[in-house]
């Protein structure tokens, strides 16, 4: 009876053009797990903890004749089943595109200030610099991490709909992230600007924020926002020593193509080696010795851009 039940089941799924597809991390040497040039330590489940890496340096590294793109079923690799492909349609699109689709639209974070472990020399800008970099952002966002908030401001996104002109003249919008979260001049919450958890409610303008309070000199962003009520001792400040001490702003600008981003660990802080080098140090010295000093699991010459990783 049960294999009539199965014989039954793989008979539908074969009339519905529908097969479940598997996948195996190819292996080397009897069966010993796939690893790239690096070392034993950078396999596939590597590649799969550290899921970003795929798409940095997946297609580096070759070893064994093979690199993680190839090698490893994270990576878009590996040994999979085949699947049977979707029948064509039985005739032309009854209405195609008068012209090629446009080339898709790339976004990086710039960071505009930053201290503690998120620190980056280059990404602490000044007031004209920042409405700058301000003007080109395609959504008017802003991002803010934080290592050590609670869960729900560690990732904070700002949006503002100020239209066309970019910041009111009026606004220093740095300064009041960084240092006076006021509401004033020309930053009322949900008319000015709101608030979200991710980028794709920013995005969307869904799930946005219901509370937030202002005008505490000295207090930064966001003082007691909360999602859906007031959370204290979130807030940072670039000129007092209280508030939260490891926190980074960014803001959506576009670029041409993928942009290299030195890889995180733990929430988003900037990885650094074992010795407590982080990639800006890299990128202002030189990547002689990026092959070692391992910690978390990569080092400089794999998490940083200016070492090749």
């Amino acid at each position: 009876m049960q294999s009539k039940l199965v014989t039954i089941l793989l008979f539908f799924a074969a009339s519905l053009n529908i097969f479940v597809s598997s996948c195996s991390d190819r292996t080397v040497n009897d069966g010993e797990p796939w690893y790239s040039s690096i070392g034993p330590s950078y396999n596939c489940a590597w590649y799969e903890y550290f899921s970003t890496t795929c798409g940095i340096i997946g297609n580096s590294y070759e070893n064994f004749g093979l690199v993680a793109i190839e090698a490893c079923c994270a990576c878009g690799g590996g040994l999979r089943n085949p699947t049977t492909s979707p029948s064509p349609t039985s005739s032309p699109s009854l209405h195609p595109t008068s012209s090629p689709t446009a080339s898709p639209t790339y976004i990086q974070w710039t960071p505009v200030a930053s201290k503690g472990t998120f620190y980056d020399a280059d990404g602490n800008v000044d007031a004209n610099q920042f409405r700058t970099i301000w003007a080109s952002s395609p959504n008017q966002i802003l991002h803010r991490k934080c290592r050590d908030c609670v869960s729900s401001h560690q990732d904070i996104y700002y949006r503002r709909f100020d239209g066309v002109g970019g910041l009111p003249s009026n606004l220093d919008l740095l300064d009041t992230v960084k240092n006076n979260w006021f509401d004033s001049p020309n930053n009322t919450f949900n008319v000015d600007f709101k608030l979200y958890s991710s980028y794709d409610d920013a995005l969307n303008d869904i799930n946005a924020w219901t509370f937030c309070n202002f005008d505490d000199p000295g207090v930064g962003f966001p003082r007691d926002c909360g999602p859906t009520g007031e959370v204290t001792s979130q807030w940072n400040s670039f000129v007092n020593w209280g508030g939260q001490l490891n926190v980074g702003f960014y803001v959506e600008t576009p670029t041409t193509g993928p942009a290299c981003s030195d890889l995180t660990v733990n929430n988003g802080e900037s990885w650094y080696s074992s010795i407590g080098y982080n990639c800006a140090w890299y990128g202002e010295n030189d990547c002689t010795l990026s092959d070692l000093s391992e910690k978390f699991g990569l080092v400089a010459s794999v998490a940083c851009c200016a070492c090749g990783g």
